[in-house]
């Protein structure tokens, strides 16, 4: 089965690389975005113009035995300030009902205000997904609000963050859900001048039939250049429903030459 797997993975792999080029800057080594590698987001946008090519490989093991890699390569531009616009093809390939399927998804994030010494930082995020594999999946829309709080001044810019966003499957299918929900809290620190520790415990409820899926994960963000940064992470399930296991591995580059 994982030759299979990353036959098809190696695939996506060889495009993400062929379009990599390496610039003059990647995104602060403390900014957060979903599977990068952690399953959180801030709510902070970079500097106008930034232009950054994220990957990421996401491996789930499910306590049935089912075991799926989710590849996300995503594109983001920041057109102007406090906006960001992203593109993204994430495909999963692996074993069960998740797998042979992906997305194409646009999706925008605001930052509604500077956050100040009482005020956290709040954004909104949307997202449209249209279905791409086998099977007769309807496109999706996704609404949310994020906050972050930085909760001393000092240089380790030790941060909490809140995610809620909510789901909606446009035409569901009789088994699937037309609304789902996630909610994630987490954390977030600069262990080193160049590294980031993210922790965050996620609970959300999942396109078909199973019960809410709750997930703790703990990840580091590392810049090993100046235009490259590097993360992984690993996650443990509570609960029946959830997934046993999870790692995630992700890069991210600068194209602005910011």
């Amino acid at each position: 089965m994982w030759v299979r797997i990353f036959r098809r993975g190696g695939l996506l792999a060889g495009i993400l690389a062929a379009t990599v080029v390496c610039g003059a800057g990647a995104g602060e080594v403390g900014d957060l975005d979903v599977n990068m590698p952690n399953t959180l987001e801030d709510a902070f946008v970079g500097e106008r113009g930034s232009l950054d090519l994220l990957g990421a490989a996401r491996y789930d093991r499910w306590r049935r035995g089912d075991e799926t890699v989710r590849f996300i390569p995503q594109l983001q531009w920041v057109p102007a300030e406090r906006l960001q616009l992203s593109f993204d093809l994430p495909y999963t390939v692996g074993s069960g009902s998740r797998a042979n399927q992906g997305e194409v998804s646009l999706g925008g994030l605001c930052q509604l205000n500077r956050e100040t010494g009482w005020l956290p930082a709040f954004a909104a995020f949307a997202e449209a997904d249209a279905p791409i594999g086998p099977g007769d999946r309807s496109w999706e829309i996704q609404l949310g609000g994020i906050a972050s709080r930085t909760i001393d001044p000092s240089p380790a810019q030790r941060r909490l963050h809140l995610n809620a966003i909510w789901f909606r499957r446009l035409d569901p299918r009789e088994e699937e859900r037309r609304n789902r929900y996630r909610f994630t809290l987490g954390y977030s620190q600069l262990v080193a001048e160049r590294t980031a520790l993210v922790t965050n415990l996620l609970r959300e409820s999942q396109e078909r039939g199973e019960r809410d899926a709750t997930i703790l994960e703990a990840g580091l963000r590392h810049q090993i250049a100046r235009d490259v940064i590097l993360g992984g992470a690993l996650g443990a399930g509570i609960g029946r429903d959830s997934p046993r296991f999870r790692a995630i591995i992700s890069i991210q580059f600068s194209l602005s030459g910011g």
